[in-house]
């Protein structure tokens, strides 16, 4: 409740971030990690966000139309991410109509054509390819940057993997 009123993540108020600069060896890089902990980059939003996830997002838009888990997965795994994709933008599409900017400063414009950019994308390393079952996990990944801080901010990793996808080609 505390966090809540305060508007910040409560992560944050606990130290989590704290504890994870700790754990980094390296002088520059904890020094660098600790100037990025304050509490406009951890807003409840983030808490909130993480707390409904997006399998029960997702599944829950399903139902409110109708559809059924069952029925979403009688469409083949390609279709199944198509459809996540489009269904992506098509919020996405809506909201940017009309709001600029979404509560953390991002350009909504910015966010849909990134979104609109992937559409038919079926790289085999996506988060909606592994959701659908057919994606491959990447063997090196450190699973333990990949916590609760990176799932709340879903949108951002993609964002930068297929920045980066995009200026290796």
């Amino acid at each position: 409740m505390i966090a809540k009123h305060l508007n910040v993540h409560p992560d944050y108020l606990s130290g989590v971030y704290d504890d994870k600069a700790d754990r980094i060896e390296d002088d520059f890089l904890r020094t660098m990690y600790r100037s990025f902990i304050k509490p406009e980059k951890y807003p409840y939003l983030l808490k909130a966000k993480s707390d409904i996830g997006y399998t029960n997002y997702f599944e829950n838009i399903l139902t409110m139309n109708d559809i059924s888990m069952d029925l979403f997965h009688t469409l083949p795994p390609e279709e199944r991410i198509l459809f996540r994709q489009e269904m992506v933008v098509a919020i996405m599409q809506v909201i940017a109509k009309h709001f600029t900017h979404d509560s953390l400063g991002n350009s909504t414009s910015e966010t849909l054509a990134y979104y609109e950019s992937y559409i038919g994308d079926c790289d085999p390393f996506s988060y909606f390819a592994e959701l659908e079952g057919i994606g491959s996990t990447e063997p090196d990944l450190d699973t333990n940057f990949y916590d609760e801080e990176s799932a709340q901010d879903f949108e951002k990793r993609m964002e930068s993997k297929y920045r980066k996808e995009n200026d290796d080609h």
